[in-house]
This record gives C-alpha cells, sequence and structure tokens, in this order.
C-alpha cells in the first residue's frame, strides 16, 4: 500500500496544503480530526511517511498575522509561534512592535530574519546595527539597496567581508552612501558598479576624478559626458586616444572654452561635431564660432546651422552654403528670419520649401506662395501647418490631391487666430469628401464641431465611423446612435475611448447580443448601475459573475443576483462591498464557497464576523481572520485556532 499512501497524500496536499503525517489508508475514517502536531488521534503510525505541507489550521493563524489591521499584542503573541511561516508574516506585518522585529530579525530561520526587512514600517537601529553583522549576502544586500538604512551601516557594508556584486551595486544606488565610500567604489567596484557611478549627474567630483583615470573606456566615455566632472578631468580627457571618450568632452556643456577650441580642431569630426552642437561654441567665443564655421566637413556647419542661438550673419552665410543639408536647417531654424526664408524659398527645393511650409511663422505672402506651388508635398505641409490663414486654408480644401485635403483635415488652426465660422465651414466640406480617407481625419479631428461629427454618423465608411467613436469630441447623440451599430470595433472603442460615455451609451451597449462585448462592459468600472443591473440578468452565468464582481453594481443588482442559481454567481455577491447586510446575512447560510467569500467581506457587521470566528469550515475562518474588518477580540481568539477537519478518502474510493 505505501504507493497508495503516496498518491492519497499529494491529493490532499493540492486540495488541503496542511501539515499532516498521513498515516495507513485503514487508521482513519472520513471527517478525521487532526491535531496540529499532525498525529491523528487516537494513534500515530510508526512508519508512516512525513509529508508536511500548510493545512487551513495553520492557515487561520497565518492570516491573522498577515492581517495589517492585527492589534501589536496580538502580533506580539504570534511572534512566539512554533510555525515559522507565521513568525515570518508577523516580522513582515506593519503593525508589528519594533521589540518583536528586533527579536524575529535574530530568529534562527533565515527566511524569518529576511521577512523583517520586508516590513514597509522599516526596523529600529538596534536591528539594523545587528543585521548589518549578517554573513547571509540576501540580507545585507537588501540593507545596502533600502533607502531607510542609515549612512553608518552602509559605510560598514562597503567595508564588510561580504562584497558582491549586488551588494556593491545597491550600495553605489543607494542615495545616503557616504562621499568617501562612493569614492572607494570608484576605485575597488567592479565594472558594472563603476560605469553606474560614472553616469550619475549628481556624483562628486572627486569620484568622477578617479573614474576619469579608469582602464575602462565605457566608464571613461560616461564620465567625459557628466556635466559635474571637473574641469581638470575634462582636459586630461580630451586627449584620450579613443575619439569615443573625446566627444564626450566635446559635448559636455561644463567643458571650459580653452579645451573646447582645441577640439575644435580635432583630426576626427565626430569631435568636432559634437563641439559645434555644445552651446558654449556659439555663445561664449566668437572666435571659436568662426573656426566650426569654415570646417570643410559638411556635417560640422550642419549641426552648427541648427542652433538658435547662431549670429544673423553666420545665418546669412550658410543660406549660401553649397551643401543643400546646411541650408536646410537654415530654414528649419527659428531664428532665421523672414528675408532669409523668402531667398531659401527661391532656390526651387522641394525638401527646402517642405521644411519652410512646416514653420508657423511665416508672413502672408509667403503662405500665398506656398499655397500656390507646384510640389503637393509642400501644399501637403502647409496644409498641416497650425498657424495657416483663412485665404489658403479655403483654397487649398479644393485642392486637387486628397493627401492636401487630408492633412488639412487634421489641422487644428491653434495659431490661425481662426474663429469657429470659417474653421466650421473648412470641416464641413471636407467632411462630405469624396475621399474616405479625407473623411476619416475629419472624424477623428478633435477640432472639429459636434454639428460636422453629427452629419458623418451616417457615412458609409466603417473607418469613419470607427473615428467618431475615439474621437473625444464626439456629442453625446452620436455616441447613443453608435452604441447600435453593429461594428463590434465601434462598440469596442466606445467603451475604451479616453472620455467616459454616459450611462445612456452602456445601457445601450448591454443589450447586445454580442457575449463578448457584455463581458466588456460587466467587467468595466466604468459602467453605470442601470447597465450593470440589465446583464445581471443575462443567461450567461460569467457575465453575471463579472457583474457581481463589479465595484459599480449597486444593492438592486446584487440582489437579484444573490438569488442566482450559480453558487460562484452568490460567492461574487458576498465579497462585493455594495452588499447589503441583510443580503450578507442572507448568503451566511448559503454554500461553504459563498460563506467563504461574506466572511471576507470588509463590510460584514461585527456581529457576523464573530459568528463566522467559530465557524466549523476553518477557510470561513481564515477568511475572517484576513478581514480588514474583524474586531481584536475576534483575531484573538483565531490567533489560537488550532483545529482542522479534513475528509480523508476511504479505501473504497480507490479500488
Amino acid at each position: 500500500m505505501p504507493n497508495l499512501r503516496i498518491t492519497n497524500a499529494q491529493f490532499l496536499k493540492s486540495l488541503l496544503a496542511v501539515t499532516l503525517v498521513l498515516s495507513p489508508l485503514g487508521a482513519c475514517a472520513a471527517d478525521t480530526k487532526i491535531a496540529m502536531n499532525g498525529v491523528p488521534e487516537p494513534a500515530r503510525d510508526a512508519i508512516a511517511p512525513t509529508i508536511e505541507f500548510y493545512g487551513p489550521a495553520m492557515l487561520v493563524r497565518l492570516s491573522v498575522a498577515q492581517n495589517t489591521h492585527c492589534p501589536a499584542a496580538i502580533l506580539s503573541k504570534l511572534a512566539n509561534d512554533p510555525a515559522d511561516e507565521i513568525r515570518g508574516a508577523v516580522a513582515a506585518n506593519s503593525n508589528t512592535p519594533d521589540a518583536d522585529k528586533d527579536r524575529l530579525a535574530r530568529d534562527t530561520n533565515d527566511i524569518v530574519s529576511e521577512a523583517v526587512l520586508l516590513n514597509p514600517s522599516w526596523i529600529g537601529q538596534p536591528t539594523l546595527t545587528y543585521l548589518s553583522n549578517s554573513r547571509q549576502p540576501k540580507i545585507i544586500e537588501t540593507l545596502a539597496a533600502n533607502p531607510k538604512t542609515t549612512p553608518d551601516v552602509l559605510s560598514k557594508l562597503a567595508q564588510g567581508p561580504i562584497q558582491t556584486e549586488y551588494l556593491l551595486l545597491s550600495l553605489a544606488r543607494n542615495p545616503h552612501l557616504p562621499a568617501e565610500q562612493i569614492v572607494r567604489l570608484s576605485r575597488v567596484g567592479d565594472r558594472l558598479v563603476r560605469t553606474f557611478l560614472a553616469r550619475q549627474s549628481t556624483l562628486a567630483p572627486a569620484a568622477l576624478a578617479v573614474l576619469a583615470q579608469d582602464g575602462d573606456l565605457g566608464v571613461r566615455s560616461f564620465v567625459a559626458q557628466n556635466p559635474n566632472t571637473p574641469a581638470a578631468s575634462l582636459e586630461l580627457l580630451s586627449k584620450d586616444n579613443n575619439e569615443v571618450v573625446r566627444e564626450g568632452v566635446g559635448s559636455n556643456p561644463s567643458t571650459p572654452i580653452s579645451v573646447l577650441k582645441k577640439l575644435a580642431a580635432d583630426p576626427s569630426w565626430e569631435v568636432r561635431l559634437e563641439v559645434a552642437q555644445n552651446a558654449k561654441s556659439v555663445n561664449q567665443d566668437n572666435a571659436l564660432l568662426d573656426q566650426l564655421a569654415a570646417d570643410k566637413q559638411m556635417r560640422v556647419r550642419w549641426a552648427l546651422a541648427n542652433n538658435k542661438a547662431l549670429p544673423a550673419k553666420l545665418i546669412e552665410s550658410f543660406a549660401n552654403d553649397s551643401n543643400q543639408r546646411v541650408r536646410e536647417a537654415i530654414a528649419r531654424n527659428s531664428s532665421t528670419t523672414a528675408d532669409v526664408i523668402a531667398k531659401l524659398n527661391k532656390t526651387n527645393s522641394i525638401a527646402i520649401s517642405q521644411i519652410i511650409a512646416g514653420r508657423q511663422t511665416l508672413s502672408p505672402e509667403m503662405f500665398a506662395l506656398l499655397a500656390g506651388n507646384d510640389s503637393a508635398l509642400v501644399r501637403h505641409t502647409l496644409a498641416q501647418n497650425p498657424g495657416l490663414p483663412e485665404i489658403e486654408a479655403k483654397k487649398l480644401v479644393s485642392d486637387n490631391s486628397p493627401m492636401v485635403r487630408l492633412a488639412l483635415a487634421t489641422n487644428t488652426f491653434k495659431g490661425s487666430g481662426a474663429n469657429a465660422s470659417w474653421r466650421a465651414d473648412i470641416f464641413k466640406k471636407l467632411s462630405t469628401d469624396e475621399n474616405e480617407d479625407v473623411r476619416q481625419a475629419v472624424a477623428t479631428n478633435p477640432l472639429v464641431d459636434a454639428a460636422v461629427l453629427a452629419a458623418l454618423v451616417n457615412d458609409h465608411s466603417a473607418m469613419v465611423i470607427r473615428a467618431l467613436a475615439s474621437n473625444p469630441s464626439s456629442p453625446e447623440n452620436v455616441l447613443i446612435a453608435l452604441a447600435s451599430n453593429p461594428d463590434s470595433v465601434v462598440l469596442q472603442r466606445l467603451l475604451t475611448r479616453g472620455q467616459r460615455p454616459s450611462d445612456a451609451v452602456f445601457d445601450q451597449l448591454a443589450q447586445s447580443k454580442d457575449p463578448a462585448l457584455k463581458m466588456a462592459v460587466a467587467s468595466t468600472n466604468r459602467a453605470g448601475a442601470s447597465a450593470l443591473k440589465t446583464l445581471a440578468g443575462d443567461k450567461d452565468p460569467n457575465i453575471r459573475v463579472t457583474v457581481a464582481n463589479n465595484p459599480n453594481a449597486n444593492a438592486s443588482a446584487l440582489e437579484i443576483l444573490g438569488g442566482d442559481s450559480s453558487a460562484y454567481v452568490r460567492a461574487a455577491v458576498g465579497a462585493n462591498k455594495n452588499a447589503s447586510p441583510a443580503l450578507l446575512k442572507k448568503l451566511s447560510s448559503d454554500d461553504d464557497l459563498v460563506r467563504v467569500a461574506v466572511a471576507g467581506n470588509p463590510n460584514l457587521p461585527a456581529d457576523m464576523l464573530e459568528q463566522f470566528s467559530k465557524d466549523k469550515n476553518p477557510d470561513v475562518r481564515r477568511a475572517v481572520a484576513a478581514n480588514p474588518a474583524a474586531p481584536a477580540a475576534v483575531l484573538t481568539a483565531l490567533s489560537d485556532d488550532n483545529e482542522v477537519w479534513i475528509a480523508v478518502p476511504s479505501r473504497r474510493q480507490f479500488n
């Protein structure tokens, strides 16, 4: 029979998770009472294999220990529990007194002492000092990572006998690690630690000076980019053999002008490009600026041409540059004057005209010129320009290119000072465009007037209708009309749109014949009470369970579901905070599944909690033990819970 005993033990373990010693099958009758020490009464089988695992009785006490509303006195008592898991739960409970946490930190079981470090209320200084002497890497690594650990303890850990990679990295990341220890880590830490330190913009200059001489290329490159790096270290790094390091120095806003001047003549154009992009190069030294402006490498001049602080004389000079990319950069530069823009537009470059068309601050003459440009690409960019004037907008609304009209349909006109009337006229005309994409763009635009959006509700294009469902400006009458649309995508978009639809929309959706949609309505916390009440009568028990779980389900809907034929539905009702006391009392005599749910309801009256705390079913008592509303007297009684009732399968069930 040994194989049968093991099979039976595994079966019980999966169902109950109880600490017990399994006896021969014939020794235990069904519903045998098992004591907490695992000995069946009246006798123990000396040859039975020991199978240890948690059981409902232990879990009742464990739930008390885990309850964050449990009084300190009860936790102090449970801190002496013989079960490691219960002591561990007490160690992690935020209500546990410091004296008990200190004692549990010294527990013989490492799991218990480690649990103290998980306590959100942290630990006292004596406990902290004691744990800092631990030889368990996990404990000291956890201490090192916690920002509440005091600087003196962090210093001790940094110089302790255990120096794991994770410990050193945790110390490096801790904001309270003393400066002298950071410098030490900069010398002795592994590559991962040193790289992390080199990237910190708040790192002390003394530590960066150490890292600037690091043998690792990655570390030096990060130091070169760090704005806290001292000038002497930047000068040293500017002479580095690797151009990646010199590039970092060239881009650093703290690099002295004298160093930037030297790097402006660097043989690597990548280094010179970084110098050209450095704001200091433009703002603080004209000689350096002229040197970069005359650079033979186009990319360097291009980088300089993008700088908004570029002097007017260089803007004019770069507007005549031999390289088009440099001229494009000037066209994009917000500091470029209208005269230079007009000059650039005459170069007959579509790319440059496109860039100009995207500038919001254009003269009326330039807007007019671009609106008549032969290139649809230029007109497309112009049509998207939020500063587009009324005259050009009305011209482009009839453009022969659909992509121009589409771009116009997406325009917000925020920079044009557009009044509601002419903007509405533009969108109204585009809403009847022959091109589906144009109409979809109108339906998507949140700046479109409600009347125009309402007119699109009968559009024959599914893409237009879907866009309306997502548009935050779609009016209520449009959303209600869309709620009866057969397209599942439209209905899903109504559910997930940024602005919550009204209850009327949810009421319409709740009457859908699509099970997936009804489930989505039942599960969302946006659904109104009336829609949930409708779904409470659905024939699908899965939908009814979901409604019963919904925090928006009101007492009326829950009253209906409280009489449901499915125990799972009634259990969900029992767990719902909106269930009335009268309904909870009614469900308290229901099946065990339902009673467990009721026992865990935080709104359960105190007298019912006391009644459930004496229930013969350990799962019910466990739910009470975990209930945040459980009174102290109830938790005190449950902290002594030591009974388990299990049904042991009889021999004939296996034969």
